[in-house]
């Protein structure tokens, strides 16, 4: 589970072990065995830690003590693995917009997966029902800012594997009537983008408490809405990319290099598509004259 450039680092003294450092030190100290339960104040002195350590890099090092922590437990200590993660719960709470940012993101939050569905990995119930409570709580806090859904992606692949989740807390649902107004702002969104007809939000039932099932589909559609349009922003974002994709497809040409018949797809739009060559032909070709030249 470790990286083999972070292995290779430590062994080569170029990657400190992050346990080692100064945060990893406290964490250390705050997830030992011998704990009968969390030192709430010793990881409140973490957290000061992490808020005060030089450069910003305190979130970075204290996930990286996290993780190896838990890397080096498996298997041995379920009570080090739950101090570590209630550990955790308190650094997302109390450490700032940094530490959330890192923590929702896919690669922190695809470690979170990688323990509870690879099949070599044997977790205690209390510790999957642990780690999958927190996916749960951190994709409905932070789903709605799309920087943050990395976390909320994780949820639905759990989700879609037909993963049983805890059923959410008082706290996770405190924001019901904000959470609400997401979804009916969200639902707009979508209908801009013209991607779904299904609704996600029903004001029949405004006022009421909002459930799991309603929490799934408003997740899974807010990953897909945000991806798609991100997608198309990258994808038609200005004529000069289109301009270099049309470069590539005359060079390709010149050099006599095979393009496979074009698709019904590709040529539904065929007028347009030769509108727009002929418009741009005199760039393409003062294009083409400065590639020589270069050459």
């Amino acid at each position: 589970m470790q990286s083999l450039v972070d292995a290779a680092g430590e062994a080569l003294g170029l990657i400190e072990d992050p346990l080692l450092t100064p945060v990893g030190i406290k964490i250390e100290e705050a997830t030992n065995e011998a704990l009968e339960k969390e030192d709430i104040e010793l990881n409140m002195e973490i957290c000061e830690i992490v808020n005060d350590t030089e450069n910003g890099l305190g979130p970075e090092q204290a996930i990286r003590a996290i993780k190896r922590k838990i890397q080096n437990s498996l298997g041995k200590s379920t009570n080090c693995i739950l101090l570590t993660l209630a550990l955790l719960e308190t650094l997302v709470k109390n450490c700032g917009e940094r530490f959330v940012f890192i923590v929702c993101q896919r690669e922190f939050s695809d470690f979170l997966l990688y323990l509870v569905t690879t099949p070599g990995i044997e977790l205690d119930k209390v510790i999957q029902d642990r780690v999958l409570a927190l996916i749960q709580s951190w994709a409905l806090a932070y789903s709605s800012d799309k920087k943050l859904r990395g976390v909320a992606e994780v949820y639905m692949i759990l989700k879609d594997k037909g993963i049983e989740f805890p059923e959410p807390s008082d706290e996770d649902l405190k924001d019901t009537e904000e959470i609400e107004a997401f979804l009916k702002e969200l639902e707009e969104e979508i209908d801009q983008i013209g991607e779904f007809e299904e609704e996600i939000y029903d004001e029949e039932v405004n006022g009421e408490e909002v459930t799991t099932d309603e929490f799934d589909r408003f997740l899974k559609k807010r990953v897909e809405a945000a991806t798609k349009k991100e997608t198309e922003e990258i994808a038609f974002s200005s004529d000069h990319d289109l301009k270099g994709i049309a470069e590539v497809y005359e060079v390709l040409k010149e050099k006599g290099i095979e393009i496979p018949m074009p698709s019904e797809e590709d040529l539904e739009e065929t007028d347009e598509i030769e509108h727009w060559m002929k418009e741009h032909e005199g760039e393409l070709h003062d294009s083409d004259e400065e590639n020589h030249l270069e050459d």
